[in-house]
């Protein structure tokens, strides 16, 4: 039986910075951006496609359906705004994000995104690209995150699962204030190596810790737990 996640307790001290508040591209594969480092999908599913090993054992989607809610999605932004004008005030902040509201959007960001990189014209990208689609789930300490596309009218899906921590190591966590381990990283039929799965957990870390680095303080991380639907952070600014 899993153990309960357990929140860390003893803080580490990470510097807020000014960031923009459109995310950045975090890479150029197919000219969109996906916020958590979901891009390495898109130039993935290429190549898979055409080894053509993906015919068989696709991951389940996480649900029936696929949210893609702009109300929700830009509810993502204000509770960071709101983390934000708390610290600000008072010292102290909380976040707490249900994982169908992140999907909601992450779906509608990646369409933004897909736009804003092409000019607002979107009419020459290939279908499989247009029309790809995501799921998230967070429990039992993990974000899972899944991925699917048609590509010549077959199905081709993506899961990954990554266990998410509060970062102590003395030299990253100035910059990255979580940390990101991918267990499974799954496209079609294939388990992707050691290698991808690094990769994947370095752009979900990244994109992850845009969000907590948005004020120009010192703060500290108290806690963190993902259970039952829901993410959330806790911490106080260091005056």
């Amino acid at each position: 039986m899993q153990q309960p996640f357990q929140p860390y307790q003893q803080p580490s001290m990470y510097t807020m910075q000014p960031a923009p508040k459109k995310r950045p591209c975090l890479g150029s594969g197919c000219g969109c951006c996906l916020g958590l480092g979901l891009l390495v999908l898109c130039p993935l599913i290429a190549v898979v496609a055409c080894i053509g090993i993906v015919l068989r054992g696709n991951p389940d989607p996480l649900y029936s359906d696929y949210r893609a809610d702009p109300t929700a999605a830009a509810e993502y932004d204000v509770l960071f705004d709101n983390a934000i004008a708390q610290a600000r005030s008072d010292g102290q902040f909380n976040v707490g994000i249900e994982d169908r509201d992140f999907e909601s959007w992450l779906n509608v960001e990646y369409r933004n995104n897909l736009a804003e990189n092409n000019e607002g014209n979107t009419e020459d990208l290939p279908d499989w690209v247009k029309d790809m689609k995501f799921q998230t789930k967070f429990d039992d300490n993990e974000v899972t995150l899944f991925g699917t596309t048609e590509f010549s009218g077959i199905t081709f899906n993506m899961l990954v699962v990554s266990e998410v921590s509060i970062n102590t190591d003395p030299v990253t966590h100035l910059t990255r204030p979580l940390n990101v381990e991918v267990s499974k990283f799954q496209v079609g039929s294939l388990n992707m190596p050691e290698s991808f799965r690094t990769e994947m957990a370095d752009s979900i870390a990244d994109g992850l810790s845009e969000e907590l680095t948005q004020v120009n303080q010192r703060y500290e991380l108290t806690s963190l737990s993902i259970e039952d639907g829901m993410m959330r952070f806790s911490g106080h600014v260091v005056r």
